[in-house]
């Protein structure tokens, strides 16, 4: 006889997606001290709390172990293996790999850790980085072969005095394997937050003119140093004057996001 399952349970108890549990079964193969690790609910909302246990019979969970400190490289999902982030002064580490599935009749006899809960921008932010595992924008290799060593070389250097200040770096390109005969014609966005654009062009005029330069430097760089490729510019510095007619072209170019602010995830552009 099947034991009954009340999903209102799960749902009146407040697990959602993000909830922390501390006393999970964590598996030996896990490699660590798994007496600090954070169980951080991966599941969607809906999947959680659906009414039919044998439509989803099993919730996912994240393990987070705490570190000595934040790795710039790992932050904001600049890594698609490895996320750190920063829960009540403590910090954490979370790899990809170290996940565990557990029986949803299982959180009906838990409830989510009282205080600590990630933030909606870090659940956001999770979420995403774990999806670009299996959704990360590809382009054609022909492309990629005339985005020559150099140029990328250069743009780093650049990036390194906006990096702190841009989203993320966005290309609209032919997804085509042209022949040596045949240019890529692209489109390049250098975009920034909302708040941060704001902030600069109503605060600092200087700064939002010194990033305009920096942009040029890097459209002049393909230009100049990667044949095959035509690069134009965009104007669209913001993330809110990307429109929905751009989202159907647009990829971001993760080349580069070790250098970026943030995630890009506002919106939502693969």
């Amino acid at each position: 006889m099947d034991v009954p399952f009340d999903a209102q349970i799960i749902n009146q108890k407040g697990w959602r997606q993000g909830s922390i549990c501390l006393d999970l079964d964590i598996p030996d193969t896990i490699l660590r001290n798994t007496a600090d690790g954070l169980g951080i609910l991966l599941s969607h909302d809906c999947d959680i709390v659906q009414p039919d246990i044998k439509k989803e019979p099993n919730v996912e969970f994240l393990i987070a172990f705490p570190v000595s400190q934040l790795d710039g490289n790992y932050i904001r999902g600049k890594n698609s293996r490895c996320y750190h982030f920063q829960l009540h002064n403590i910090f954490y580490e979370i790899k990809a790999f170290e996940r565990i599935s557990v029986p949803r009749y299982w959180l009906i006899d838990r409830t989510p850790h009282p205080t600590l809960q990630l933030p909606v921008e870090e659940i956001r932010a999770v979420v995403h980085w774990f999806a670009q595992r299996y959704e990360c924008p590809a382009f054609p290799n022909n492309f990629n072969k005339r985005f020559s060593k150099k140029s990328k070389q250069t743009i780093e250097q650049i990036l390194k005095n906006i990096g702190h200040i841009i989203s993320g770096i966005y290309i609209a390109c032919p997804q085509e394997e042209y022949s040596d005969d045949f240019s890529y014609d692209i489109l390049f966005y250098v975009v920034m937050s909302v708040e941060i654009y704001n902030d600069i062009v109503k605060l600092d005029e200087s700064k939002y003119y010194d990033v305009q330069n920096y942009v040029q430097k890097i459209y002049e760089t393909i230009k100049n140093d990667s044949k095959g490729i035509n690069i134009y510019n965009s104007d669209k510095m913001c993330i809110n004057e990307i429109t929905l007619h751009d989202l159907h072209f647009l990829k971001r170019f993760t080349s580069f996001d070790h250098f970026s602010f943030d995630t890009g995830i506002e919106p939502m552009i693969s």
